[in-house]
């Protein structure tokens, strides 16, 4: 009986594992640099092939298209660079975005006056869904 309820023991525990390994399965997506312009709304370059579009406007909502799914954020962000930001797709799912910006200031001098702008620099990330 009692090599009964060991194997038992190990059957379950050997299927639960499997059960978790099946649950963790998710696609990791690779984001290379990309320019972002004014706007910080970018298609980046990606290992998997997977056809990206980021928007992630400073104080605004972040909008992220995979392969024509879009997942947008819950709420108003205020962020600069994202770690495992949460983001929702209308059917459900959901991803976790990780992407870090740099920025450079351009002005143009016209007389006296001058006009300056950011422009904005994906330099990697990656998605997880």
């Amino acid at each position: 009986m009692k090599n009964t309820a060991m194997k038992n023991t190990a059957v379950c525990t050997l299927l639960g594992l499997a059960g978790i390994a099946g649950a963790a399965q998710a696609e990791t997506i690779t984001l290379a640099p990309a320019g972002c312009g004014l706007t910080r709304s970018c298609t980046p370059e990606t290992d998997t092939g997977a056809v990206v579009t980021l928007s992630a406007t400073y104080g605004n909502y972040v909008r992220l298209y995979v392969d024509g799914v879009l997942y947008s954020s819950v709420g108003f962000q205020q962020l600069i660079n994202f770690d495992n930001y949460p983001l929702n797709a209308a059917d459900g799912s959901s991803a976790l975005l990780t992407a870090h910006f740099t920025t450079s200031r351009v002005c143009t001098h016209s007389g006296r006056g001058q006009t300056c702008h950011t422009n904005w620099y994906l330099t990697g990330g990656a998605i997880v869904r």
